[in-house]
């Protein structure tokens, strides 16, 4: 179950907040695991989403908001 979850959501990781998003929520669940009722999931859904809208924050501000995984596959 878990392999398919990854090689569902791994290749829509094509921006940095999605990366930046992705890592968060892993982490948090992890740390978060002994919440009880499964909180933890919550909890790390609500921290990656925080973290993604943060870093898409700060590159639209420093104009820094391009692709970095698919830079070498653009259509340029």
């Amino acid at each position: 179950m878990v392999v398919t979850f990854i090689g569902i959501v791994v290749p829509l990781i094509i921006t940095r907040p999605m990366l930046v998003c992705a890592l968060v929520a892993g982490i948090v669940a992890v740390i978060a695991n002994p919440l009880p009722n499964k909180a933890g999931i919550m909890v790390a859904a609500f921290a990656g989403i925080a973290a993604g809208i943060i870093v898409e924050t700060i590159q639209n501000i420093c104009g820094l908001a391009f692709v970095f995984l698919l830079d070498a596959f653009s259509p340029d």
